[in-house]
C-alpha cells in the first residue's frame, strides 16, 4: 500500500481567529456606544467637521457626556491597537508563532506611547502653569480620535478579511490618517499659541517627537505592507 504524503500548504485566505475575536468585541463595543450614547457618537462625527460645533461640545460636562467619553476612548485605543498590531506584525523582522505575541507587543507600544504622551503633556501644562489650556488641548485632540476611530475601523475590516480590498484599504487608511493628523495638529497648534503660552521650540519638540515620530514609523510599515 502506497502511503500518501501529505504536505501543508498556508491558506491565503485564512485570518487570524484571535484578531476576528479582537474585532468583533471592538464592533461589539461601537454597537454599545452608538445605542446607548447615540447623540454623543453624532456630535462627535459632526464636531470632526465643524470649528462651531467643536467649540460647543467642549463646553458639555454632564454625567452622560463623561461616560460615554470613557467608552469611545477605550474604543479609539483598541482600534489604534488593532492599526499597530499590524505594522508589528508585517514590520519586525521575527517570526511570529502566535499572534497572541504580536497582539501582545502592540497592546504594550499603544498604552505606553498613549500614557508617555498624556504625562508629558501634563508636565507642560504644570511647567508652563496652563492646566486649563492642556484640558482644552485634551478634549479637542480627544474629539479627533474619536472621529478618526469611527472613519478607520471599516478599513480594518477589509484589510484583515478581504484580500483583494487589502491594498485599497490601505490607501484610503493612509489617506485618512493624513487627513486625521492635520486637523489634529492644527487643532493643538491653535489652541497652544492662541489661548496658551508655550514657547514656539517646545510645541516643535513635542510634534516632532510624540506626534510625528510614531506616525514616521507606521508609515513606513504600511509601505512594506502595500
Amino acid at each position: 500500500m502506497k502511503k500518501e504524503l501529505l504536505i501543508s500548504i498556508p491558506r491565503d485566505d485564512f485570518n487570524s481567529p484571535i484578531i476576528a475575536i479582537y474585532l468583533l468585541l471592538s464592533l461589539l463595543l461601537l454597537i454599545y456606544i452608538s445605542f446607548h450614547y447615540k447623540l454623543y457618537l453624532k456630535n462627535i462625527i459632526l464636531s470632526n467637521f465643524s470649528f462651531r460645533l467643536l467649540k460647543n461640545f467642549n463646553k458639555e460636562d454632564s454625567n452622560v457626556s463623561k461616560k460615554a467619553s470613557v467608552w469611545f476612548n477605550l474604543f479609539f485605543l483598541m482600534s489604534a491597537n488593532l492599526i499597530v498590531y499590524f505594522c508589528v506584525k508585517y514590520v519586525v523582522t521575527l517570526n511570529w508563532q502566535s499572534d497572541w505575541v504580536a497582539l501582545g507587543l502592540s497592546t504594550l507600544i499603544t498604552f505606553s506611547v498613549f500614557l508617555i504622551k498624556f504625562a508629558f503633556k501634563v508636565f507642560l501644562g504644570r511647567v508652563f502653569k496652563t492646566q486649563g489650556i492642556t484640558r482644552l488641548y485634551f478634549s479637542h485632540t480627544s474629539i479627533r480620535d474619536k472621529g478618526f476611530s469611527v472613519l478607520v475601523f471599516p478599513l480594518l475590516f477589509l484589510f484583515e478579511f478581504n484580500a483583494s480590498l487589502k491594498e485599497f484599504s490601505v490607501v484610503l487608511g493612509v489617506v485618512i490618517l493624513f487627513v486625521y493628523l492635520a486637523f489634529r495638529w492644527i487643532s493643538g497648534v491653535l489652541v497652544g499659541f492662541k489661548l496658551g503660552n508655550i514657547p514656539f521650540f517646545y510645541s516643535i519638540l513635542y510634534i516632532c517627537t510624540l506626534e510625528i515620530l510614531p506616525f514616521g514609523i507606521a508609515f513606513k510599515a504600511l509601505g512594506k505592507i502595500l
